[in-house]
């Protein structure tokens, strides 16, 4: 595998990206997309925690999530049924939200290219995994350049994080009953310089 310069893909990331001077948006129509986001978020980091992990849910929990996700859905028609948007300027820095608003639908492209493949049974298209995979570093670049952070660190973070949470090897056990304090901490050591 060949080494990345970071530094010199977060320039040619930032070079290709779409600034606008102010972010204008419906406030509520944002929220319901948001917490409908999050529900789905939820739901997915469930499923996956007891396929990888071992982690059981019941049934409750998910039906709580889909309440939520209704509610928010509600939220989302009734703003649609207005005949115009009340667009307003939104506090943000625009290109942290454009980052974290790309990372969501990249990941979502990416779970419509599985479900492509497991339930109309085609073959997994690595092309499309690919580009996929790449917009998602495209968009992480973006947040990482925005809130000044340093990608290297990023990675070594992460790293730290994990080494903390499976000292050894990985453990069904760790993933499960995590020390979210002490990882904090290590987060936070290592955002220093």
């Amino acid at each position: 595998m060949s080494s990345v310069n970071l530094d010199k893909f977060v320039e040619d990331a930032t070079r290709t990206e779409s600034i606008p001077d102010v972010v204008m948006v419906d406030h509520e129509l944002l929220e319901g997309v948001m917490a409908l986001s999050i529900c789905v978020g939820e739901m997915m980091d469930k499923l996956k925690k007891n396929i990888f992990y071992g982690k059981h849910f019941t049934i409750e929990e998910f039906n709580s999530l889909s309440r939520d996700a209704t509610n928010a859905n509600e939220l989302i028609h009734e703003v649609t049924m207005k005949s115009k948007l009340n667009k307003r300027e939104l506090a943000v820095d625009p290109r942290v939200l454009h980052s974290i608003m790309g990372i969501f639908t990249e990941s979502s492209e990416l779970i419509e290219a599985l479900d492509v493949h497991l339930f109309e049974e085609t073959a997994l298209d690595a092309v499309n995994l690919k580009e996929e995979f790449g917009d998602l570093l495209w968009y992480q670049a973006i947040g990482v350049d925005a809130t000044k952070m340093d990608y290297a660190d990023v990675f070594n973070t992460v790293i730290a994080k994990l080494k903390t949470r499976y000292p050894d090897k990985f453990t069904s056990d760790h993933a499960i009953n995590r020390d979210l304090v002490k990882e904090r901490k290590v987060l936070e050591k290592k955002g220093k310089k």
